[in-house]
């Protein structure tokens, strides 16, 4: 649970986030679909149900998901995320998704129930206490798509070249899940993947992605350090990519 204090400072960060947020494409969204895919083919989509994005961010997952449902609720800490996926969906012809400006733990649903409740690579489900309300608030099914362990960009990599005592967070979310649907004998199933996602940068954003990695360690880059590093991460016609290897794993269970 979040003081009043570590809320604000939770909302500032992910609202500072949501200017490099990867955002909705549909013509770029290969790995989305793997997960939809997945759905689609359990049953899951339901024309006249209902779903909850848990920690939606700019809306990836909740504006394709909003085609496949009747009645979408998006949930994010993060106002600017929100504002988004709303600007993001009206141009994709989706108008009718409401958002919540909450926290998971604050966020009071009171008795509402969903056919699909959905959460991606959210920080705002990690406790059993979460898992809980998740699976409280379904009547049908949820789904959860976490880091299983590997986490590790291209310019990680570059810092650590360099920077070889840098300690970064190993990133493993569905272990817990896991233990604690097994601990209540709930039965799931498991879709691994091991991808490399990418997006093109500018400039200005990797900068501020060597400056997120680096204050985590207390370290500081002079500007001439940081453009040795970014040069390093350009292709030979100029372009920088954001280049990201991951384990991901797709948990769902029935209510």
């Amino acid at each position: 649970m979040f003081t009043n204090k570590e809320k604000v400072q939770e909302c500032t960060m992910w609202d500072n986030k949501s200017q490099n947020y990867p955002r909705y494409n549909p013509k770029n969204s290969e790995f989305q679909d793997k997960i939809l895919d997945i759905l689609s083919q359990k049953g899951i989509f339901n024309a006249q149900g209902s779903v909850l994005d848990i920690g939606c961010g700019t809306g990836v997952y909740t504006i394709p998901l909003a085609q496949k449902f009747n009645e979408t609720y998006a949930m994010d800490i993060s106002s600017k995320m929100l504002e988004i996926l709303q600007e993001d969906a009206c141009k994709h012809g989706v108008n009718d998704i409401k958002t919540l400006h909450s926290t998971w733990d604050d966020l009071d649903l009171q008795n509402k129930k969903f056919d699909l409740v959905f959460a991606s690579k959210t920080p705002a489900v990690k406790t059993p206490k979460d898992y809980e309300k998740m699976t409280e608030h379904s009547n049908a099914y949820i789904a959860y798509l976490g880091w299983a362990g590997l986490k590790r960009s291209n310019i990680q990599k570059e810092l650590l070249k360099r920077y070889p005592d840098l300690k970064f967070k190993k990133f493993d979310e569905t272990g817990g899940i896991k233990s604690w649907l097994e601990s209540k004998n709930i039965k799931y199933d498991s879709y691994l993947f091991e991808e490399t996602l990418t997006r093109q940068m500018d400039t200005k954003q990797a900068y501020m992605q060597i400056n997120e990695y680096i204050s985590k360690n207390n370290l500081t880059l002079s500007k001439e350090e940081m453009d040795a590093i970014i040069q390093t991460l350009q292709e030979d016609d100029g372009k920088l990519f954001y280049k990201l290897d991951v384990r991901l794993e797709l948990l769902i269970w029935e209510k």
